[in-house]
C-alpha cells in the first residue's frame, strides 16, 4: 500500500505538470461551454442555409435544454472517448520508451502497484474533468434555456464516465505490451467494433456494450437496464488493470 501511495503521488504530480490535465480537462470544459451555445445557434444556422437555397424550406423546432444535453453527450461519445484513449495510450508505453519506468521499478516496489497507480490517477483525471464539464453544461443550459433538469444529465454523464474508465483500463493493458500509437489505435478499433456489436440486443443487456450506448438512451428516457452491464464493465476494468500489471511485470525494460 505504501508503494501504491508513492506511485499515485508521482502520477498526480505528473498529470499536473504535463499535457494531460490541460488537454483532457480543457477539451471537456470546451465541450461543456459550447454545448448550450451550439444548441441555441443550430436553428439559426439551418435557417441561414435554407435561405441560400431558393425553394428549400427547413422547419426546425425551437431548441430546448435537451438539445444542449445531447450535444454534450455527442461530443463526449465521439471526440471525448478518442481523447481518453490517446491520453491513456502512453501510460506505460511512454515510460518504457523514455526509460523512466526503469528508474522506478529498480526500487523494491511492485510493478503491479505501478500499473494500478497509473489507472487510478488517470481515472481521477477523467472523472474530475467529467464532473466539472457536467456542472458547466448544466449551468450553461440553465442560463440559455431557463430550465435544466439535472437528473438526466448526471445519469448520462455518469454512464459515459463508466465507459471512459473502461477505455482507460483497456488502453492501459495494451500500453503494457504495445508502443503508444499502436496501443491507441488498437483500443479505438476495439471500441469501434463494440459500437457495431451493439446492434445485437443480448450484448446490450449483458456486456459493457450496454454502457457505451446508455448515455443517449438515458437522455431519450428510453428504458435502460444497467445493472448487468455495470457489473460486467466493472469486472472487465478489474481484469484489464490486473493484466496491465501482470504483463508489465513480465516485460524487460
Amino acid at each position: 500500500m505504501r508503494a501504491l501511495g508513492r506511485f499515485l503521488a508521482k502520477e498526480t504530480v505528473e498529470i499536473r505538470r504535463t499535457w494531460r490535465l490541460p488537454t483532457v480537462g480543457g477539451v471537456l470544459l470546451f465541450f461543456a461551454v459550447m454545448s448550450p451555445l451550439a444548441a441555441l445557434a443550430t436553428p439559426a444556422i439551418i435557417a441561414s442555409v435554407s435561405q441560400s437555397q431558393p425553394g428549400v424550406v427547413i422547419m426546425v423546432p425551437d431548441p430546448t435544454y435537451l438539445d444542449s444535453y445531447l450535444q454534450w453527450i455527442k461530443n463526449l461519445s465521439q471526440i471525448g472517448l478518442l481523447l481518453v484513449v490517446f491520453a491513456s495510450a502512453g501510460l506505460i508505453a511512454g515510460e518504457r520508451s523514455s526509460g523512466t519506468a526503469l528508474l522506478v521499478v529498480v526500487k523494491p516496489v511492485s510493478r503491479r502497484s505501478f500499473a494500478v497507480a497509473k489507472f487510478l490517477a488517470q481515472a481521477g483525471l477523467v472523472a474530475g474533468a467529467t464532473a466539472v464539464g457536467t456542472l458547466v453544461t448544466w449551468l450553461g443550459t440553465l442560463l440559455a434555456f431557463g430550465e435544466a433538469p439535472a437528473a438526466a444529465l448526471v445519469a448520462a454523464s455518469g454512464a459515459w464516465l463508466v465507459g471512459a474508465l473502461l477505455a482507460v483500463a483497456v488502453t492501459l493493458a495494451l500500453s503494457a505490451v504495445l508502443p503508444t500509437l499502436a496501443a491507441g489505435i488498437v483500443a479505438l478499433v476495439g471500441f469501434g467494433l463494440l459500437g457495431i456489436a451493439g446492434l445485437w440486443p443480448p450484448l446490450l443487456q449483458y456486456t459493457p456494450v450496454g454502457i457505451l450506448s446508455a448515455p443517449s438512451a438515458l437522455l431519450a428516457r428510453e428504458p435502460v437496464a444497467l445493472a448487468v452491464p455495470l457489473a460486467t464493465t466493472a469486472l472487465v476494468i478489474i481484469v484489464c488493470v490486473w493484466a496491465a500489471g501482470a504483463l508489465f511485470a513480465r516485460r524487460e525494460l
